[in-house]
């Protein structure tokens, strides 16, 4: 990433104010994440301080940002990297800032939030744009498939991927000549946009195709259906978030695309003797798909925390309101079988990246496990992703939507729960593909003909 380039907002002050901005062990958060003390003073408004201000408030304020910014069909919206060490967040904008980002940004430092608006020499738009031209079947720079293409964060370059050599060192300096021969070759094709490299193996789908026996937890759903539930779809997967269609009051469940076949498809639960729904669409470059959830049952606003599959029944979360991941944000992951794991760091958005067993790309955020632990493993595919607290430090603390479990990148053996299937099984990682669960509502409804798609969330 380049160097921070100084605050619009000491070069331009009618811009803006001037102001700083699938399975593995149990981690415990005892918070989502809280602002960290810092120098600078707090502003003069005689309201709490930044650093108590707790990462949800800071995420609502980006989701605010986002939603002002893209009110209008062009903008110069870049991207948006949150942090709670510094109380705020950074917007990287190509442009002139428009008023209304400007207005907001006041409002906000005033309650306490720190926000500091950086340049980007390229919208938001632009590159997405040209990560999608690049990101077809067969791409590849140098003999080395392109396994990952995305935006920057700082919004000045895409950051692109290639399978590594296996006749090459990882980091040797072999290695570093042909990447650099890569990125040369790759700026041919990116029209000039420069391009951050690096190589990085292709990611990993997270179904399983266990024999299921009798009274696993998460397994034996039946009358009312919480997220992280285990489904049979015919592959052995996790329930994301209910959704509802508010015009015709019809409920439905997400989980990964790649869980299911097709349109029609049954879906059970995870002991498959009672039936979730049918499949009524398939987005596969989001990695998501809708089931229309059975009459005999419902969906409820709530997902399971702490304990997968192999423990005791353990609490339930209340879902609120949704909103996108952004950079910088903290968020759990609950799949059947691993259970909930928290403090996952979001490292990047909307990035395209290469599904080696459907092969095809599939659009995702990317998380990584702070503590290096297991984030997800083979199961928790569709199981919910969220903004949320360490339920066993924080009972009944809400989650927060923000996608569904898709993939893992770099997996390895780990620890199976189910104990007939044997002692371990595959694509356990720190690191994963996370949906955007936004965009795949929208997909959705497109699909179906209706205007709208939405969590559902206690009021």
């Amino acid at each position: 990433m380049n160097a921070p380039k100084p605050d619009k907002s000491s070069r331009r002050r009618t811009a803006v104010v001037a102001s700083l901005a699938l399975a593995g062990t149990l981690l415990a958060i005892p918070y989502m994440a809280q602002a960290a003390s810092f120098d600078d003073p707090a502003p003069e408004t005689g309201q709490e301080s930044p650093a108590a201000l707790l990462s949800e408030q800071i995420s609502q304020a980006a989701n605010d940002l986002y939603d002002t910014a893209h009110k209008d069909t062009v903008t110069g919206y870049s991207n948006i990297v949150v942090s709670a060490k510094d109380s705020g967040y950074t917007l990287y904008w190509k442009g002139e800032v428009p008023l209304a980002i400007t207005n907001l940004v006041e409002s906000q430092r005033k309650q306490g939030l720190r926000v500091s608006v950086q340049d980007a020499n390229y919208s938001r738009t632009e590159l997405e744009a040209k990560a999608q031209s690049i990101a077809q079947p067969g791409a590849s720079v140098g003999g080395n498939p392109i396994t990952s293409v995305g935006p920057s964060n700082d919004g000045n370059a895409l950051d692109i991927a290639v399978a590594p050599s296996a006749f090459v060192i990882p980091g040797s300096q072999q290695e570093l000549d042909a990447l650099e021969r890569d990125r040369s070759a790759l700026t041919s094709l990116t029209g000039g946009i420069p391009v951050n490299i690096s190589a990085k193996e292709s990611a990993t789908p997270v179904a399983l195709k266990p024999k299921v026996g009798p009274d696993m937890t998460r397994y034996q759903e039946s009358k009312y259906w919480t997220g992280g539930a285990g489904i049979g779809a015919p592959n052995y997967c996790t329930a994301g978030f209910t959704v509802v269609d508010p015009l015709n009051n019809i409920k439905y469940m997400t989980t990964a695309a790649h869980c299911v076949n097709k349109v029609g498809e049954v879906v059970k639960n995870g002991n498959k003797d009672t039936t979730l729904g049918k499949v009524v669409d398939i987005q596969p470059l989001n990695d998501s798909a809708l089931i229309a959830i059975d009459p005999h049952t419902t969906g409820t606003p709530t997902v399971y925390s702490e304990y997968g599959i192999a423990g005791p029944h353990g609490m339930s979360r209340v879902v609120r309101y949704s909103g996108r991941a952004f950079v910088g944000e903290l968020l759990c992951a609950d799949g059947a079988l691993t259970g909930e794991q928290c403090g996952g760091l979001v490292k990047q958005v909307g990035s395209w990246e290469w599904d080696k067993k459907y092969q095809m790309y599939r659009i995702v955020d990317k998380i990584s496990q702070v503590a290096g632990r297991n984030m997800a493993g083979s199961g928790d595919s569709g199981g919910p992703v969220y903004a949320g607290r360490q339920s066993a430090e924080n009972p009944g603390y809400p989650a927060y939507p923000r996608g569904v479990i898709s993939m893992t990148f770099s997996g390895q053996a780990c620890y199976n729960p189910i104990p007939w299937l044997g002692n371990s099984r595959l694509a356990c990682s720190p690191d994963i593909a996370v949906t955007n669960l936004e965009m795949s509502l929208k997909m959705h409804a497109r699909a179906l003909n209706i205007p709208q798609l939405r969590v559902d969330t206690f009021r």
